[in-house]
C-alpha cells in the first residue's frame, strides 16, 4: 500500500517504514534502504494528538482491508460481493493508496 503525506509531497510504500505520533503529528519513522528519504519526514499533522491516533487507525484498517481482499481474491469471493456491494465499491476498497486526511476530514478521538 502507499502512503502520501497530506501535502502530497511524500509517496512511499507503507511495508518499507514505521509511522510514529508526536503529540499531534504523524512522522516517517524508521525506513528501510529504499526509504531512507522518509526518515523524521512529516506525513500529517493535527489539531490534537487525538486526531493523529486516529489517522493511524485508518492507515491500519485500510490496510487490513486490502490484505482481506487480496485474500477473497484468491479464493474467489470478490464476485460475490461485488454482487452485494456493488462493483464501485469493492473497487474503492481494492485501491492501494491512503492518503493523509486534512485536520477537519478526521474525526475526534478513537471509536
Amino acid at each position: 500500500m502507499r502512503l502520501i503525506s497530506q501535502d502530497g509531497m511524500i509517496d512511499v510504500p507503507y511495508e518499507h517504514v514505521s509511522l510514529e505520533v508526536n503529540e499531534n503529528e504523524i512522522y516517517c519513522g524508521y525506513s528501510s534502504s529504499l526509504t531512507r528519504h522518509c526518515t523524521g519526514r512529516l506525513l500529517g499533522k493535527y489539531s490534537n494528538k487525538e486526531k493523529a491516533e486516529r489517522v493511524l487507525e485508518m492507515v491500519r484498517g485500510k490496510y487490513s482491508q486490502l490484505e482481506t481482499l487480496k485474500i477473497a481474491y484468491r479464493d474467489g469471493m470478490i464476485s460475490d460481493w461485488e454482487k452485494e456491494f456493488g462493483f464501485n465499491k469493492v473497487e474503492e476498497a481494492f485501491r492501494p493508496i491512503f492518503k493523509f486526511p486534512k485536520d477537519d476530514e478526521v474525526e475526534n478521538g478513537l471509536e
